[in-house]
């Protein structure tokens, strides 16, 4: 089938599920590299009681549904021009390779995972255990407080990243206005 603009309205309609707007445009591909990921990881978290999972899907789902929006948007020359490959959601943002090969961030994602690891069996354990009302209560105020604790670890560290990253940046530019002049 070849890629062609579609319907406005059905495209809108199957762009609330991550890759299925492209696939109606003809970009299989591009359409199950999107679909793929939502749907195992949606499968994973439910399959393996991981509620916390989900927050991934989250952002499938919304880089899925903005992808599907800019293709329509797009002209029919342009649609003609696109090729159907895998969408790579983190193309742009960074660089997969070069983080994963360097040994801080396979430290920091070793922790995460027995971090991760650590939290489920305990999470499963207390599952298993009959508790009175007072251990119960103190088991599920520590397992409700590991993930928003990470979280918010999480969030404030990606803050302060993105602002070294952009104080960097500025700091760049100063220095070459600096030279120029």
């Amino acid at each position: 089938m070849k890629a062609k603009k579609r319907n406005g309205f059905w495209t809108f309609c199957f762009s609330f599920m991550p890759g299925c707007a492209e696939m109606y445009w003809g970009y299989m591909q591009m359409g199950m590299s999107l679909l793929l990921p939502f749907m195992l990881l949606m499968m994973i978290s439910v399959l393996l009681r991981m509620e916390e999972l989900l927050f991934l899907d989250v952002i499938i789902y919304v880089y899925g549904f903005f992808h599907a929006r800019n293709m329509a948007h797009m002209s029919e020359e342009e649609v003609s021009q696109t090729a159907d490959a895998p969408v790579h959601i983190l193309e742009g943002i960074v660089q997969p390779m070069d983080i994963i090969r360097s040994k801080k961030a396979s430290l920091i994602a070793g922790i995460l995972l027995v971090v991760f690891g650590v939290y489920s069996l305990l999470k499963n354990i207390y599952m298993m255990l009959p508790m009175s009302d007072f251990l119960n209560y103190i088991f599920r105020s520590i397992l409700n407080f590991i993930p928003q604790t990470i979280a918010g670890v999480a969030v404030i560290l990606l803050g302060v990243w993105l602002i070294k990253g952009k104080k960097t940046e500025l700091d760049m530019e100063l220095l070459e206005d600096k030279q120029g002049a």
